[in-house]
């Protein structure tokens, strides 16, 4: 995927060589390139540039020219076989996001999107969020406020049953707890390229502010060659707060003020959320539509999302029509493969195969 911010650029889209360009050189290197599945144009994220000019006349000229650049863009776009998109989603005040106390509302203003050829259904899928990767947030302490409420009520994803294994924190030996992260403040130094636990932890020790250390692939927030993300790296964290589940970690603690607390229960809508979302999105989209993960600034981090629902990855064939509201606040819509339903007040789901 290729990101292109569109901030100077549309300023020449009224200058048809800087349009040619455009096309063929800045968006056609991902046209042509096999390993981009499409392009992601983001956002001028302030006012539109045309309006700097002074002249209304101008101002419609320009517009009337970047429209019509773009519509070059996406054509080219789409004989390559590729897909495009825009930031960003459904404004949240508008239903960016469903949850149950404007399920109705949003389900409205969802299907009207789907029902609009015109239209791309994008609202952002913020259930699948794993909310326990919230840094600097003590589960010790009960809070109703956010961010930390949501982080301490997240769900566990650890096997059922079990609970994770303890980090013990020394000064004079390395333990680890392998297929954990741990809930911090962040790094204190600088990635280490290492494979070698022991070394990890020897570098933990001689840093006064660090209190655990994690080792795995990526996490790099450079590039090459200060971190490659397909190497293992050595992190080191502060203000060590306790674990959490990951399967592509190893960590271990060498000081800290309190042995790390157990990952929290899970809340008893925290499936429901998912399911309604993925239920709420199938229903209402058109042929048109991408479930977003929501972004928190330029460079989140995929592992802080939970992807591994079946619902993502179920296949429920093509939609034989479109979705309707069946009874006040109950939508469904049938596919070849199944029958999708969401019931806004009681927020369930049904995905029944066929």
């Amino acid at each position: 995927m290729l990101l292109l911010p569109l901030t100077q650029q549309l300023r020449r889209l009224s200058n048809p060589e800087a349009v040619n360009w455009w096309l063929y050189t800045y968006i056609g290197q991902a046209v042509n390139e096999t390993l981009f599945d499409g392009v992601y144009f983001d956002c001028c994220c302030g006012a539109p540039p045309g309006d700097a000019f002074a002249d209304r006349a101008a101002v419609a000229k320009f517009r009337v020219d970047a429209q019509a650049a773009f519509d070059r863009a996406l054509a080219l776009i789409s004989a390559a076989g590729k897909w495009a998109s825009a930031w960003n989603s459904e404004p949240m005040r508008d239903g960016g996001n469903i949850v149950r106390g404007n399920c109705k509302a949003v389900m409205t203003k969802w299907m009207a999107i789907g029902a609009n050829p015109n239209l791309a259904l994008q609202p952002v899928a913020n259930a699948f969020k794993n909310t326990s990767n919230c840094r600097g947030c003590s589960c010790q302490v009960p809070t109703t406020k956010e961010p930390c409420h949501s982080c301490c009520t997240a769900p566990s994803h650890s096997a059922a049953g079990a609970a994770p294994p303890p980090a013990k924190c020394s000064m004079d030996s390395c333990s680890f707890a392998k297929g954990m992260d741990s809930v911090n403040s962040g790094i204190v130094a600088p990635p280490i390229a290492t494979e070698n636990e022991t070394e990890c932890c020897s570098r933990c020790k001689a840093n006064s502010k660090c209190e655990a250390f994690e080792m795995g692939v990526g996490g790099c927030a450079s590039g090459p060659p200060a971190c490659n993300n397909s190497a293992v790296h050595c992190f080191l964290v502060g203000h060590f707060r306790g674990l959490r589940p990951n399967k592509d970690r190893t960590t271990g603690c060498v000081r800290s003020s309190a042995p790390p607390p157990p990952p929290p229960p899970a809340p008893a809508d925290g499936p429901a959320d998912r399911n309604a979302t993925v239920a709420a999105f199938l229903i209402a989209r058109g042929k048109s539509a991408m479930l977003m993960l929501p972004v928190e600034g330029a460079y989140e981090n995929m592992a802080d999302y939970d992807l591994h629902s079946p619902l993502l990855r179920a296949d429920f064939g093509t939609p034989l029509g479109a979705g309707k509201e069946r009874a006040p606040g109950v939508f469904s819509r049938e596919f070849t493969g199944a029958t999708i339903s969401l019931d806004c007040g009681s927020w369930t789901t049904s995905f029944k195969m066929k």
